[in-house]
Order: structure tokens, then sequence, then C-alpha cells
């Protein structure tokens, strides 16, 4: 149940944002309906209520928020009610026509709206995230920390797919994609699909050696019935029968593979959210940063990736500095030209982790390039690949600084011109070297350089006298890998450790002890009103948020904040007449039993 703080919570959002007006002006564009009582400031109350509650958006549970577990003093002040013994304004049908005359004014989907032109299309589009991003602004309290957080999380769309999907139908969209230019997406689909070839056969070899049948662990969905009807990663995966409705199709959605709880990779078919939330800076109290999330975008399942990302980036709140992005591997395997550059040049720098074969030797003009930083060319081999481990780092980091030491030094970078400058590591004193005379008075603890190349054949980082540059177009650099620390080091991973603030972001917005985005949260199809859904969990959660921050740290950071408020303890019920005397007559009888004199 909501509380009376609940209302004046969302209220306070929906007005400060504009969002009710920004939405009117998208909706009067498309076609006017019959007049009703209910109005977008109210639509949007109810839906954020519903989302605040956990119970889903489904317009019938908009409609009993706003009527039948919101107080009558509130629906007096809001217009649900003209007087608390008064009739409703409007009935659930102006709800279900309110979410009609939404879909025909904001539909940007390339199939729910084939036929809209390019310029409509996007222009719907920056509109919806334009109200979206509003609310979320309203949310945010003010911060000193320039780190932000970037993922992506699935979520079940409610339609059915058009059409069976299975693993030769994703190898088919991968080629399509890698036609139209976008490697990147292309290049993320054929890694699910790899990874479900490869776990299938693992189930099918672990069949081969039992001749007794064992119940799966659940279809593709996930749903845990035993059942074969729908094996994991089949060739052909379909929907599980629903015998409960008809469900439409959802023609925007699209079919990829997610990371299952168990860790495997199953099928689904639906939405990916790509969301940028703020984090804690190194040094700074990890939990007096309160996870809010800045920006987000819904994409089809598993595609057009690489927009979402940079949408979410472009669109988060101007600094005047700047701004370090943290991201796990799938961000570290993007193309230097889709991502890094973009980053740089919007005043971002990265911090990201790697993937087994980012750590193998490349030649950059005699230097040995691994995790994307060249080292000296007679680095030994065993120092081309150190495996990160899950628990103690303490080894870890030790094999990484003794790789370090042969590691060239960044002396600068020029975004610009996309290069960086690096110091031989005899120059900057990590190891010593015959090349380099100077270097051999230093202690003997550093390394020694027992074979280095012969001086008249030696490569430059050997014989100049400062530094040399690597360009960001030479592939073997591995630029998609530059960041400030040097991967693995006590810094780095201490910055990569701030990352798992979006991954409890999206745990409380997805989980059913949370906000519940579990399928079937919201009812509808079609990208445009499944995103406006998911921006208004994301605001919910950012209230949720900052309510359990608050009942810690206080409204300090932002005095007599109405978001920073304490909640109430009760909620407030109305009863009809004789509802509420039966329940009187009940409290007064348990009283007199006690004994309680005032009964």
């Amino acid at each position: 149940m909501f509380t009376p703080s609940d209302i004046s919570k969302v209220v306070y959002v929906v007005e400060e944002s504009g969002a009710a007006a920004l939405l009117e002006e998208m909706r009067s564009k498309g076609k006017a309906g019959r007049p009703s009582g209910l109005n977008t400031r109210l639509f949007l109350i109810g839906s954020l209520l519903s989302a605040l509650e956990g119970d889903g958006m489904v317009l019938t549970n908009l409609y009993d928020v706003l009527t039948r577990r919101m107080d009558f003093d509130w629906q007096v002040r809001l217009g649900i009610r003209r007087a608390i013994d008064g009739p409703r304004t409007f009935s659930q049908d102006s709800v279900d026509r309110m979410s009609v005359s939404i879909r025909d004014a904001i539909e940007f989907g390339s199939d729910s709206a084939s036929d809209l032109d390019e310029d409509v299309r996007e222009g719907r589009r920056t509109a919806l995230y334009a109200l979206i991003d509003a609310m979320l602004d309203v949310t945010l309290l003010p911060t000193d920390s320039t780190y932000r957080s970037i993922d992506a999380t699935n979520i079940w769309a409610w339609g059915r797919s058009p059409r069976r999907r299975g693993i030769k139908a994703l190898e088919k969209d991968a080629a399509t994609l890698e036609a139209a230019g976008r490697p990147d997406d292309a290049a993320n689909l054929r890694e699910v699909v790899t990874r479900m070839k490869e776990e299938k056969s693992e189930v099918a070899a672990s069949a081969s050696v039992s001749s007794t049948p064992t119940p799966t662990e659940g279809d593709a969905h996930g749903d845990g019935d035993g059942g074969e009807v729908n094996p994991p990663h089949s060739d052909e995966a379909v929907e599980p029968e629903d015998t409960s409705a008809r469900l439409p199709h959802d023609r925007d959605a699209r079919a990829s593979g997610k990371t299952a709880k168990d860790g495997r990779t199953e099928w689904f078919y639906g939405y990916t959210i790509s969301g940028l939330v703020r984090v804690a800076e190194p040094g700074q109290v990890y939990r007096e940063e309160p996870r809010l999330l800045e920006r987000l975008s819904v994409t089809p399942g598993g595609r057009d990736l690489v927009r979402a990302s940079r949408d979410v980036i472009e669109r988060a709140q101007p600094a005047d500095v700047e701004r370090m992005l943290l991201g796990d591997k799938w961000y570290s395997n993007l193309k230097e030209t889709n991502w890094y550059h973009f980053l740089r040049e919007a005043g971002w720098n990265q911090t990201v982790d790697m993937r087994e074969n980012d750590q193998r030797w490349t030649d950059v003009r005699g230097m040995r390039v691994t995790a994307g930083t060249p080292h000296c060319p007679a680095t030994p081999d065993a120092f081309e690949k150190i495996t990160k481990p899950w628990g103690k780092k303490d080894d870890f980091h030790e094999q990484v600084a003794r790789r370090e030491d042969w590691a060239l030094k960044l002396h600068a970078e020029d975004v610009s011109r996309g290069t960086r400058r690096y110091m031989c590591p005899a120059l900057a004193g990590t190891l010593r070297c015959p090349l380099r005379p100077e270097s051999l008075v230093l202690p003997g603890d550093r390394p020694l350089v027992e074979n280095p190349p012969a001086a008249e054949t030696a490569p430059d980082c050997c014989t100049v006298k400062s530094t040399v540059t690597v360009t960001s177009t030479d592939a073997n650099a591995r630029a998609r890998l530059w960041q400030p620390h040097y991967w693995g080091t006590p810094e780095q991973t201490q910055q990569m450790d701030l990352r798992t603030s979006v991954e409890q972001y999206f745990s409380r917005m997805k989980d059913a002890n949370g906000n519940d985005m579990s399928r079937g949260f919201v009812r509808v199809t079609g990208l445009a009103r499944v995103t406006l859904a998911v921006g208004l969990q994301a605001v919910a959660t950012n209230i949720s948020e900052l309510e359990t921050w608050a009942a810690k740290y206080g409204d300090e950071r932002a005095p007599g904040h109405p978001l920073l408020q304490p909640r109430d303890p009760f909620v407030v019920l109305h009863l009809p007449a004789d509802e509420a005397r039966e329940l009187e007559e009940w409290r007064r009888e348990r009283a007199k039993a006690r004994g309680d004199e005032a009964a």
C-alpha cells in the first residue's frame, strides 16, 4: 500500500517536471478523444503510484490506484472526485481510451509504426525521452561525483513473437545487422548465439552419458515447469502456450539471449534497457552516493545497443569537467570509432574490464601490446595473459605489477588527434636495460632486460630520447581498451568494483520485492509505450532509492527536498459507511474485552 507521503512525492515529480504538459502536447497532435475527467497529469500520477507499489502498471491497476486505493481527500484535491461522497469523474474506459490515444500519438517503433516518416519517427522518439528525462531530473540530487556506471538489462515483452525464433533466426539477424553497417551489434548477437550453441552441446553431452531422462530446469523462458516443450537453445524457440488469454503480437520486440539466474544463457523475446547510474568516486563512502538512474534507453532485445549506449551519454546531465564511465566487458569490445572516440570527444573517459582475447600479443612498431598497453619488445612471453580471479586479488595484483614494470608509461594523450605518447620503461625507471645505460644504476630489484633488441635494429621505443606516439587508428594498438590506469592494478580494479551500482539498481528495479518488472508488469505492446512504462518504473525506483537513502543520511545534501522527507508510517483507508460502522463496532468489542476504559 502507498501512503499519503508517497502520493505527495509522486505529485511533486509530475508537477515539477512539467511531464503532463509534455505528454499532452504529444497527445494533442493525435486524434482527440471524448471529454473525460482523466487527464495526462492523473494518468502519470496513477502510473507512478502503480510502479512505486510494485503491482505492475496494468491499466486496471492504474484505475484502481486512483479511484479505490487513494484516500478520498487526495482524490478530491486531484479532481478524481468533486466531493468526498461524490462519484468518480472518469471510468475504467477513460483509462483505456487514454492509453490508446497516447499510443497513437507517441508510437515510433519501426514495425509498430512502419508507415511513419523518419523525421516524424525521430521527433516522437526525442519528445518521449525529453519527457522521461524531465521526470528523472527532478529525482536527481546535487552531486560532486563525476563517475557513472553503464550497463544493459533485458525484460520480457507482454506480446507474443510474430514468428518462431531460435538459433538459426538469430544468426540470420546477425548477418542482417552486419550488412546494415552495424558490426558491433552483429558481434553482440553472434556472441549470444555462440554461448547458446556451447551450452546446447553441453546439455547434449550430459544427456548422452545418462540413459535416465532427467527433468530440465525449465524452458527457454525460465518458467521452471520441467517440460520439454521448449528446451533451452532449441533451433526453434517458441512461446509456451498461454491458456489464460490470447496475447497480441509485439512487432517491435526481438529475440535474443539473456543470462539466467543459474548463469546459463536463456532465450527471451522482449526489450533491452540501457541505463546510466550515478556512482561514488574512489575514496568516497560507497553508500553516501545514492544509486540514481540518470538516463535510460529502451531498444528491441539485443539490438541497437551501440546507439542506446551513445544515446544515454549524449542525454546525460551536462558537466564542465571530464567524467568517468565504468563499463563491463561488452563495452570494451566496441569498435574505437563507435565508442572510445565518441566518449573522449564528448568529455568522458572510461574504465572497462576485458575479455580473454584482449590479452594477446599484437605488434605496434616493435612494441608488444597486450591489454591495450604497449610493452617493451623484450617482455617475457609469460606476461601475455593474466587471469583475473573471482576471489582473493593479492596474487593477481602482484602478477599485474610484475608485468606493468615492462609497460611503456603513458606520458600524454591528444584526444583531438586520437594519439597517445609513451615513454620507454627503462627511461621511466621501472626496469634496467643495456640499451639505456643510465637505467643500469637503478636498484637491483628492478627487472633486467637480458635479451634486448640489437642496437642497430632496435625499434624507436628503445632509441628515442623521450616518447613514442601510438595512434588509435592502428588496429593493433587496441585503442578500445585505453583507460587512465593500467588494467588490473589496485587503482583500476577499485574503479571497476564501483560498477556494481548499476547492477544493484537494475536488481531493485526488476526484483519482485522491489518495483517488480517481471513479465506482464505492463500489458501493452510497441516500443514507445514500453519505453514510457520503463521510464516511469525508473522514476519510481529513484523515488524509492531516495527514500531508503534519506532514512540513513537525512536531507543535508538538499535541505527540505520533498523526495528526502520521511515516509508516513501509515496508510489512509476510506471505507463505505456500512463497512466503517462494522469496523468501529469490532474495534469497540475488542477494546471492551481487553478492559480498555476508552472503549
